[in-house]
């Protein structure tokens, strides 16, 4: 049995300004530095639409918040069918230290795709044009709350061997030096 305290309120979300109103939310998963949630809506119109609601909690929310928008809205222009729209993201009203991102929602299925799907997938990436002709994106984009170095780099074994060294780097920083013994 749960006890609920009896002053408890429970939250409420109105009508948004422009008549969206929630249906129903529900968090399903939180990490150290997010929070994320599915939101299901109705439009004006009466049609039903869920989104995917992330909030960042960690230093550099807004800016964690630009990379996954900027970086998921250049992936869903390469493979419409495979990522989801990204909508806004922003700055939290109730706490400008959190920052959010919003997305279409997408059910995903048990069923992996086959090698050679993946391997279209990632081949329709690599076809888009870089807007410089180099390697990198024009902002910051972060694996968790550790931010990648994306500046622009002149060959793609730059940017790859850069990225790498930042990849172990972060690693030795969390776990420490690997403790060998001799045999």
């Amino acid at each position: 049995m749960v006890w609920i305290d009896p002053e408890f309120v429970g939250a409420t979300i109105p009508e948004d300004e422009h008549g969206v109103a929630i249906k129903w939310s529900c968090t399903y998963t939180a990490s150290f530095w997010a929070i994320s949630s599915k939101v299901d809506t109705i439009l004006p119109d009466g049609q039903e639409q869920s989104y995917f609601l992330k909030v960042y909690t960690a230093p550099r929310a807004l800016e964690i918040a630009r990379g996954e928008f900027e970086s998921t809205q250049r992936l869903a222009a390469a493979l419409p069918d495979n990522v989801p729209k990204a909508v806004a993201y922003g700055v939290c009203a109730g706490d400008p230290n959190r920052a959010f991102f919003l997305a279409e929602f997408r059910d995903m299925t048990d069923e992996l795709p086959s090698v050679s799907e993946v391997a279209a997938i990632v081949a329709k990436i690599h076809q888009q044009p870089s807007p410089t002709g180099k390697f990198g994106f024009h902002v910051t984009t972060f694996s968790g709350k550790h931010a990648s170095d994306n500046t622009w780099c002149d060959t793609w074994e730059e940017f790859f061997t850069r990225a790498t060294k930042d990849t172990m780097e972060g690693e030795l920083a969390i776990h420490g030096p690997e403790k060998c013994s001799r045999t």
